[in-house]
């Protein structure tokens, strides 16, 4: 739940950049080259990006010891440190957190409305009698909330389009990835355009919440 709400509080709060001639929209930062840091992953130091007090006074305590990063190192054999530390051999979480996940077909045939129906409908037939009862109530409204979150991040960019345009091929563009961003990835994307819209906005949601890297595909996309 925690998790959740923080991505939706990201993706109420996150610059919305449209490129010139840009004709499917998203973006992980605030302009190309240009991304979040994640130490909820792993610390490293201030070498890894620009100086920032912020990052070197509160990130960086708060973060060394709890990150992924060190405590899965916590639990390793001497015997592995000590051929990492001679480099033997990288670790993955160096890089970029665990995933290597493909969405598959399903994501381009239903829509967010519909998942959060089916969410709505498995929380209906829990058992509260049930010794996990909590955990899985818990799962499932933080799977609604990430769904709100997207559903906000493309309805945000729709209104984005609005903004006016001198080139009269440019603001018809616009109209159509507005008209585009209200439908997907609220429900299931009907064209060409609006799948790869539509696979997008996943994609770039999936990349914001955990820095999955290039571990994250829709699969064989032809």
């Amino acid at each position: 739940m925690q998790r959740a709400l923080a991505f939706q509080y990201l993706l109420e709060r996150v610059s919305l950049p449209v490129e010139e001639g840009q004709l499917i929209v998203g973006l992980r930062g605030t302009g190309p080259k240009e991304i979040p840091t994640y130490p909820k992953i792993g610390v490293h130091s201030l070498a890894d990006l620009e100086i920032r007090r912020l990052y070197a006074e509160e990130m960086i305590p708060f973060w060394r010891g709890k990150s992924m990063r060190d405590l899965i190192f916590g639990f390793l054999p001497p015997e592995w440190m000590a051929a990492y530390e001679a480099g033997v051999w990288t670790e993955f979480m160096e890089q970029r957190a665990p995933g290597h996940t493909v969405g598959g077909e399903r994501m381009f045939r239903v829509g967010l409305l519909e998942i959060k129906e089916e969410i709505a409908d498995a929380l209906k037939n829990l058992d509260p009698h049930d010794s996990e009862y909590y955990e899985k109530c818990s799962e499932l409204q933080a799977m609604d909330i990430a769904a709100d979150a997207l559903l906000i991040y493309a309805s945000r960019y729709a209104e984005e389009m609005a903004k006016e345009t001198t080139d009269p091929a440019r603001k018809q563009e616009l109209e159509k990835m507005a008209e585009i961003c209200r439908l997907v990835p609220a429900h299931a994307p009907r064209t060409f355009w609006e799948a790869f819209q539509h696979y997008w906005f996943i994609h770039v949601g999936v990349t914001y919440e955990t820095h999955p890297w290039d571990s994250f595909s829709p699969g064989r996309i032809e």
